[in-house]
């Protein structure tokens, strides 16, 4: 008798577990067409992206809110997110969606490097109270700044340049007379 109660008891958790809906963790995919590019000091980056939502996910995401972080001397003042304002608002499961999601804005006088950062969206199933319920996605981005050539270096390559532009001419009428 205890055997059949025992198949009973596993039988039940079994109907249970096959009943109920599993429990999944909702998320998003953030890739980046370009996430490493390179600018002078002053420069802009655009940074372009595509959001996905698995199918699994049992609710359209709300994108409520973002985040994020850069290298110093970069700081996230360089960072504008207008671009996910405007273009990310709800990803629906098996959704794609593609645009502008940041931009990094280079100050003048930043030196030249390899600044790393990252983007990160936040957000659930609630859309209407504009919350960050908890983070979806993460999209991690380089940005190198070349730096410019000094002024003191392009006067040295002009002066040289017309060095050699009149000494060539010199030679030639030497070689004429």
């Amino acid at each position: 008798m205890l055997n059949l109660r025992t198949t009973l008891q596993w039988a039940l958790i079994g109907a249970v577990a096959a009943i109920a809906p599993a429990a999944l963790a909702d998320s998003i995919t953030i890739s980046l067409s370009d996430s490493s590019q390179s600018t002078v000091a002053g420069g802009t980056l655009d940074f372009y992206a595509t959001i996905s939502a698995p199918f699994t996910n049992a609710a359209p995401e709300f994108l409520n809110s973002d985040g994020s972080n850069i290298d110093s001397p970069l700081n996230t003042s360089a960072i504008d997110d207008n671009g996910f304002l405007l273009n990310f608002s709800e990803v629906d499961p098996g959704q794609i969606v593609s645009g502008l999601l940041f931009a990094v804005n280079v100050p003048q006088g930043t030196p030249g490097g390899i600044y790393s950062g990252s983007f990160l969206i936040y957000g659930g199933e609630d859309g209407g109270t504009f919350t960050a319920d908890g983070l979806l996605g993460t999209a991690n981005f380089d940005v190198q700044v070349t730096p410019e050539p000094s002024s003191l270096l392009l006067l040295c390559t002009g002066m040289f340049t017309g060095l050699l532009t009149l000494g060539g001419r010199r030679l030639r009428r030497q070689l004429i007379a």
